[in-house]
């Protein structure tokens, strides 16, 4: 039998009526909402509304790749990279300086400095939290 590693994303969309006060922040709600879930609540909630599954191989090159698609920094930063950018030079040199013991900090001082020498940017560690943070949970 022959083992293998992937990763499994899930995409629920589900529509929800939120009764909030004025001033409040529908998103903490929400997650407010799902915290209070009891079991057999969240299970309900898991297996209603629409859903999409994609699965791939897990490799250290397709989870950077996929959480530095995902964040997208050129666009989110300047809104004026490519949307659609795929950032495959990016990621490949970043998986590669990768080791598995590193802590999200290291990883997000990796991704810096690959963007700022590329991009001839000056951007921190802490502007590529987000995409570490994902990449430190599956390598670990």
């Amino acid at each position: 039998m022959k083992e293998s590693e992937i990763i499994v994303e899930l995409t629920l969309l589900k529509k929800l009526i939120l009764n909030t006060e004025e001033n409040a922040d529908e998103v903490d709600k929400i997650i407010e909402m799902i915290n209070e879930m009891s079991d057999e609540q969240c299970k309900q909630f898991l297996i209603t509304g629409y859903r999409e599954i994609s699965i791939e191989k897990f490799s250290k090159g397709e989870v950077v790749k996929r959480a530095i698609h995902k964040f997208n920094p050129i666009y989110v930063i300047s809104e004026e990279g490519c949307h659609d950018n795929t950032y495959e030079k990016e990621s490949v040199n970043i998986a590669e300086r990768i080791k598995p013991s590193m802590s999200e900090r290291e990883i997000a001082a990796i991704i810096a400095k690959v963007f700022n020498k590329i991009h001839y940017l000056n951007l921190t560690a802490e502007d590529f939290q987000w995409p570490a943070e994902e990449i430190h949970y599956y390598l670990n």
